[in-house]
């Protein structure tokens, strides 16, 4: 068993001409407890593991546009086609 602490932070940035720019933090420190050790190959002991990324990232796409819509739903009782359920005994 161990104990795990993990942490990250991101930011993202969009532009009108096509840039968008994203950070991302993370971090994540890993401790053993009870009978569980981190021993390295020479034979020491570790207390405890931190692992650290940072991540940055451009994309560049000209012209590129989103459509934000709110679709209706759709009334599938009378035009849709019927699904069956058939049970299967495997023979």
């Amino acid at each position: 068993m161990y104990f795990v602490n993990r942490q990250k932070i991101n930011f993202n940035w969009e532009t009108d001409y096509g840039l968008a720019t994203s950070l991302e933090l993370r971090t994540e420190s890993n401790r053993p407890t009870g009978k569980l050790v981190y021993e390295k190959m020479d034979g020491t002991l570790v207390d405890k593991l931190r692992m650290s990324e940072v991540i940055l990232g451009f994309n560049y796409r000209p012209g590129q546009s989103y459509v934000n819509s709110k679709q209706k739903a759709y009334d599938c009782k009378s035009r849709c086609a019927r699904v069956q359920r058939y049970a299967y005994n495997g023979y």
